[in-house]
């Protein structure tokens, strides 16, 4: 389990940001990010296979100069200077909402942002396992994305405050099949916005 926030390690008194819980609760002592950077406005986290983790955004020097980033580190907790990813959101702080990691090794991004990797893209984005921007996938979402959940398909579905999706009135949830455009079979509709969605066995 991956948790986000501001507390100390069970055996020393730093605060972190960023820690592993074994399954009994305990930290997992293996993974202890390397000067764990601050988050900036609000945090979201992603496990990957084979230990490693997404996490963002954080305020860290980028080019010389401080800079909102996607930050991945390796399974001891080593920053991976390889993958580094700015996103941006003027004149409010950037936030991100939800990742999500598709079969294929790209990752959804949502949040509250404008660019993202350099590229332009509101609310919605999906990288590459490198961390540069898929270019084939652009759709338009007119509002804060807050959850995205991946069905066995390939189809995305996603909840935020949003009025209109992919170039369809869609109020608080829609669904895009796996290119980013409009699925049109998924009619559900809200009067207002929606939070988080989860999704069951029988789909």
């Amino acid at each position: 389990m991956l948790m986000t926030g501001s507390f100390a390690l069970d055996d020393e008194s730093l605060t972190t940001t960023l820690a592993r819980l074994l399954p009994d609760g305990g930290f997992d002592t293996a993974f202890r990010p390397d000067a764990t950077p601050s988050f900036l406005g609000q945090p979201a986290v992603l496990g990957l296979p084979g230990g490693g983790v997404i996490s963002g955004p954080h305020l860290v020097d980028h080019e010389g100069a401080r800079a909102a980033m996607l930050v991945r580190w390796q399974p001891d907790g080593q920053r991976d200077l390889s993958f580094g990813v700015t996103v941006a959101r003027s004149p409010v702080e950037t936030v991100i909402s939800a990742f999500a990691l598709q079969a294929d090794g790209k990752i959804l991004v949502a949040g509250d942002f404008s660019f993202i990797g350099g590229r332009p893209r509101s609310y919605l984005a999906r990288l590459h396992a490198d961390g540069t921007v898929d270019e084939s996938f652009a759709p338009v979402v007119e509002n804060l994305v807050t959850s995205i959940v991946l069905q066995a398909d390939g189809k995305i579905i996603l909840t935020g405050r949003f009025r209109g999706c992919a170039g369809r009135e869609q109020r608080g949830v829609a669904r895009l099949l796996p290119d980013g455009t409009d699925d049109p079979t998924f009619e559900a509709s809200l009067d207002d916005y929606g939070m988080g969605i989860t999704l069951q066995k029988d789909g």
